[in-house]
């Protein structure tokens, strides 16, 4: 496939033995196959790749507002419905919800959904130290078992 002098940029990326064009038209981005065939519709007004620590690879991308993630075997992680995602240290994705409260995507793709007042990766850990929205904390393993404290 040919692929159209639409796009005002067009960059390579070699991510493991595939090779993916990032294509921006009208500051619009998305995803395109070496082939030139669509993986993300140029129609996102952010698109960022990432590598998590244990290899694999995802998109961070923003469409109409709002942000999703995808990592590089056609899944779809997160749907673009939450304020913001960012990889954290230990190689998960911190969620922002559009009431700012903060989720969590494990490694192991276990979605914490966001309804927290804050989140914190433990480097090192299957879990994430929480702050319920009445102030208490506790943890969340990557099975989504909570541990909070009695206090």
């Amino acid at each position: 496939m040919i692929v159209p002098f639409e796009y005002s940029k067009i960059e390579k990326i070699n991510i493991g033995a595939m090779v993916y064009l990032l294509a921006e038209k009208d500051s619009l981005k998305g995803i395109l196959f070496g082939t030139g065939s669509p993986y993300l519709a140029v129609e996102n007004s952010r698109l960022k790749y990432v590598q998590a620590k244990d290899g694999n690879n995802f998109f961070i991308y923003t469409k109409d507002g709002k942000t999703g993630l995808k990592n590089t075997r056609y899944q779809n992680i997160a749907e673009a419905v939450h304020d913001d995602i960012w990889l954290a240290e230990n190689g998960g994705f911190i969620v922002i919800g559009s009431d700012q409260t903060k989720g969590y995507i494990f490694p192991n793709n276990a979605v914490v959904e966001p309804k927290y007042a804050d989140i914190l990766s433990i480097k090192g850990t299957q879990y994430v130290k929480v702050k319920a929205q009445s102030g208490k904390w506790g943890y969340i393993s990557n099975t989504l078992v909570e541990f909070f404290e009695n206090k």
